[in-house]
């Protein structure tokens, strides 16, 4: 018995760990946009940990090769680029991350205190050249670049989550063997 209530606890004790991990690390905003036009949004955005929250603008690979994506975002550095041996400047934008569903440029980067907030975004000129290419505005928290206490609590919690699965899998097989 005390085996099988061991197993339990610490199975559970790893999903709950796990559940406040995404809830933590969850977009505070994503909000699609359109970069080919002029748009201006307001929302409420709860910011749950006071630390560096990143603001990404993510374009999505389904509606354009990753020849088009990187000719018009740019590069790392927003360099210019040759396609169908036409060289074509690029909105000098840059890319910071490449995915097999995303192309991810950074737009800003700062410690925000925890609390309630009205986000504003508005773009005042669109870009012609993104027309049919979807687009998401991002703010979230990336553990690996945190500094928090909290984030220290969440790498921690993802290096006990293995060994807690582990220690719940040995209770419940000693259950198993010990079963009278």
């Amino acid at each position: 018995m005390v085996w099988t209530v061991t197993s339990v606890a610490l199975l559970l004790s790893a999903m709950a760990l796990i559940a406040w991990m995404r809830w933590i690390t969850s977009p505070r905003l994503d909000q699609f946009v359109s970069v080919a036009t002029h748009w201006q949004f307001e929302r409420p955005v709860r910011i749950r940990v006071s630390d560096r929250y990143f603001l990404y603008i993510y374009f999505s690979r389904k509606d354009a090769s990753f020849e088009v994506l990187r000719a018009i975002v740019g590069g790392a550095y927003g360099q210019t680029m040759e396609v169908d041996g036409k060289r074509i400047e690029s909105v000098k934008l840059g890319s910071n991350s490449w995915s097999a569903d995303e192309v991810g440029r950074l737009l800003h980067q700062c410690d925000i205190a925890a609390g309630r907030y009205i986000f504003r975004g508005e773009l005042l000129r669109g870009v012609p050249e993104f027309r049919n290419i979807h687009a998401r505005l991002v703010l979230e928290l990336l553990p690996k670049q945190a500094h928090s206490r909290v984030m220290g609590v969440y790498w921690l919690g993802s290096l006990l989550v293995p060994f807690t699965i582990i220690g719940a899998a040995l209770a419940a097989l000693a259950a198993i063997v010990l079963w009278k």
